[in-house]
């Protein structure tokens, strides 16, 4: 018998994409879950709903931050040794929640944040190596969909699950132990030597500044900050208020029963799964990254202008399903953060891009908590209380339609400075 033949690289990059796209929807249930235990969690680790919260919002914290170190990693050793140690870090992180202290709570979630930023980056290195970059978008697009499926599965199913008995001990248990087994699998699809990363093209930079050196690239790009900051308006209604507080709000001002809450919060991330690759498979198409962002954003304005102002014109979950999908625009700002900068530093600029967009998306949530409080004490019935809450992340979405412009664009249909396109 012949014995088989070792698979190509091309295989082994496509082997390696689907099982990164694991990892991220894996990083989306992990992200979106908590919000579905908010009262329990409280109660496990001794604090109130409020405390609660803040606590899940410190994901974001190093998410954002170890963006940087993911990005980084990345582009000088290549994926496998930052892949396989952010699956590591985000199982400690899950099994740290089986603690019942407030310390173990946040320390699971700091660590939860810190393994689930190599997971992205890591994803857009190994497509931008194995697909062409007229197909970026969309790839990215489709990888996009399946951490949404993971968000959508993070809520909404395992809501489900645990009102059908499913205990949070046996929940994190299980999901360290799946991430365990991701990492191996990237052990063995990423061998040594099989993937180089592109610094490996150039001399190797041995001092502290060479290392350093696609941070001085990506953030002393005007265009890296602008879209990071866009990006990070355009996820603030999602990652605050669909992936936080929106069981709450639903339960507490539109007095939606716990499952129905579960669902229309969890609607976002199905919105996604369809906007997503549309909104990139559009971009790709058009060859146009501006004109498909700014027709997501005003959309997004539109959606939420609806649910939060006039909240009896359609279901909530119609609405949530709705805010998905035109968020899922927000997308075509990794691809813009990666095609303003040199390709040598594309690890790097994914996890700059996360850096920035969630940074920022970060900074604002931590202004949303202390907006809360101050909105909670304010009198008006619970509708008007909703709505009040619903002001924040509309300006934060009216914001971001209003820096748009002054982004590059970097579409490959892009017109030259002698009005010709660009090929």
């Amino acid at each position: 018998m012949t014995p088989p033949r070792p698979l190509s690289p091309a295989r082994l990059l496509l082997l390696a994409w689907l099982l990164g796209a694991v990892f991220y929807f894996l990083d989306y249930v992990v992200r979106t879950s908590p919000a579905v235990m908010l009262h329990p969690l409280s109660q496990q680790f001794g604090i109130t709903p409020l405390q609660a919260g803040s606590l899940l919002g410190s994901y974001f914290i190093t998410y954002s931050l170890c963006s940087l170190v993911a990005g980084l990693s990345i582009d000088h050793l290549g994926p496998r040794t930052p892949l396989v140690a952010g699956c590591v870090i985000l199982a400690i992180g899950c099994l740290c929640f089986l603690a019942g202290s407030e310390t173990g709570g946040y320390i699971g979630r700091l660590l939860q944040g810190a393994g689930c930023a190599f997971a992205w980056p890591g994803c857009v290195f190994i497509a931008t190596q194995g697909f062409s970059p007229q197909r970026l978008a969309t790839v990215l697009g489709i990888t996009q969909a399946s951490g949404n499926l993971g968000g959508y599965l993070g809520q909404y199913g395992i809501g489900q699950a645990l009102s059908s008995g499913l205990s949070m001990s046996a929940y994190w248990t299980a999901l360290a132990g799946a991430i365990l087994l991701l990492a191996i699998g990237f052990m063995v699809l990423l061998r040594p030597g099989a993937h180089p990363p592109p610094s490996t093209a150039a001399p190797a930079a041995t001092s502290t500044l060479g290392l350093l050196e696609p941070f001085r690239i990506i953030l002393s790009n005007r265009q890296s900050w602008l879209a990071g900051v866009i990006g990070g308006l355009m996820t603030v209604p999602t990652s605050v208020f669909a992936m936080t507080w929106a069981v709450d709000l639903f339960q507490h001002d539109r007095q939606f029963s716990y499952a129905d809450a579960v669902l229309a919060s969890s609607v976002v991330s199905l919105g996604w799964i369809i906007g997503s690759p549309l909104f990139g498979l559009w971009s790709d198409r058009l060859g146009q990254r501006k004109p498909v962002l700014l027709t997501g954003a005003v959309l997004m304005l539109l959606v939420m202008m609806q649910l939060f102002l006039f909240p009896d014109l359609l279901p909530g979950e119609a609405s949530m399903l709705l805010l998905g999908v035109v968020s899922g625009a927000e997308l075509l700002v990794v691809s813009i953060s990666k095609e303003v900068n040199p390709d040598r530093v594309k690890g790097s600029a994914a996890g700059c891009a996360n850096f920035l967009v969630f940074g920022s998306a970060t900074l604002v949530g931590m202004a949303y908590n202390l907006f809360l409080p101050f909105s909670n004490s304010r009198p008006g019935t619970l509708l008007q209380h909703f709505q009040q809450s619903g002001l924040f992340f509309l300006g934060c979405t009216l914001l971001a339609i209003l820096l748009i412009p002054a982004l590059q664009e970097t579409g490959h249909g892009r017109m030259s400075e002698s009005g010709q396109p660009v090929a």
